[in-house]
């Protein structure tokens, strides 16, 4: 996540809910910039203080995406929920609507 993203989060003020999605190319093995799970511990951190209602939507999976970048996915979200839990916060799991439906998405 950049700092002027993390910034976003420093402004004083309650909100009554936030829902952060986070997608697939923020999660990329190849980019400079990988979202890791250091910054997703940040992330709530930063929440907490402007909310008492985070929501975290969870990752997609990548329609022609190779099988083990999707188990690594997979994983990630396996992650998150068990974090989220620990925080407090809401986990929208939307895996199985997506899973094995391209229409889904936008070509």
């Amino acid at each position: 996540m950049s700092r002027a993203e993390f910034r976003t989060f420093e402004k004083e003020g309650e909100q009554p809910a936030v829902v952060v999605h986070v997608g697939t190319n923020n999660i990329g093995k190849k980019r400079k910039e990988v979202l890791q799970l250091h910054d997703f511990r940040e992330l709530g951190r930063r929440l907490k203080c402007r909310t008492s209602r985070v929501v975290i939507s969870g990752l997609l999976p990548v329609p022609r995406a190779c099988e083990d970048r999707n188990r690594e996915l997979g994983n990630r979200n396996v992650w998150l929920r068990g974090w989220c839990r620990e925080q407090g916060f809401r986990f929208i799991d939307h895996w199985s609507l997506f899973w094995g439906r391209g229409d889904l998405y936008k070509r």
